[in-house]
């Protein structure tokens, strides 16, 4: 099981061309980002005057990121 583990974890690494610093710090600012947008959402659920365009921003941002990433 832990081999397995050890074999994704390489594989993931290298399929992203990332060391596991630079994936480390491009998933936690991709993850800080989702929370950030996250609270502006439930903002915006409570007031809809607020952050009207929050989840437009959020899904541009990363549909932009992971697909021209891919390429």
């Amino acid at each position: 099981m832990l081999r397995y583990l050890v074999t994704e974890w390489n594989k993931h690494l290298d399929d992203n061309k990332m060391n596991w610093l630079q994936h480390f710090r491009f998933a936690a600012g991709h993850g800080i980002c989702c929370v950030y947008y996250a609270v502006l959402l439930l903002i915006h659920a409570i007031m809809p005057c607020f952050f009207p365009t929050a989840g437009a921003k959020l899904t541009e941002e990363l549909n932009k990121v992971f697909t021209v990433k891919k390429k």
